[in-house]
């Protein structure tokens, strides 16, 4: 997807307080978004909207590839979310901090296997941990 249409939807998601599902997932944002200018001047936009809309209740971001100081953003826009039931995180590289960040804030009541036992994948020497998370 490239910048201008990811910028977009960040711009028209910020304006919606209705919707109650949002699949985002294999979008690689990171990729997308290459320019840091970019991600630091639209993501808020993501996070305003996750905190605002009273009606989201499934948001599914698997294989986002979001850098990690935008994942940890992401996990404290979904902590703040009032009305988020279901969150798939599952395929996006995380590291340890992240993953005790995801904990502290969401308190997750289901985990993957893969980030209890993480040694099962790796991925070009780093730890692939995938998540889902139910809270």
């Amino acid at each position: 997807m490239p910048s201008s249409l990811l910028a977009a939807l960040f711009q028209a998601l910020e304006a919606n307080l209705s919707l109650q599902s949002l699949n985002l997932g294999w979008i690689q944002m990171g990729a997308a978004m290459s320019g840091e200018a970019l991600l630091e001047e639209n993501f808020p936009k993501f996070a305003n909207f996750l905190k605002e809309n009273q009606k989201l209740l499934h948001l599914n971001m698997t294989s986002v590839s979001l850098p990690e100081e935008y994942m940890q953003e992401l996990i404290s826009g979904i902590k703040r979310s009032p009305s988020l039931h279901c969150v798939h995180l599952c395929g996006n590289i995380m590291s340890d901090e992240t993953i005790e960040h995801l904990h502290r804030k969401l308190k997750p009541t289901f985990i993957n296997d893969m980030v209890k036992n993480p040694e099962r994948i790796k991925a070009k020497g780093r730890m692939v941990r995938k998540l889902q998370a139910t809270i």
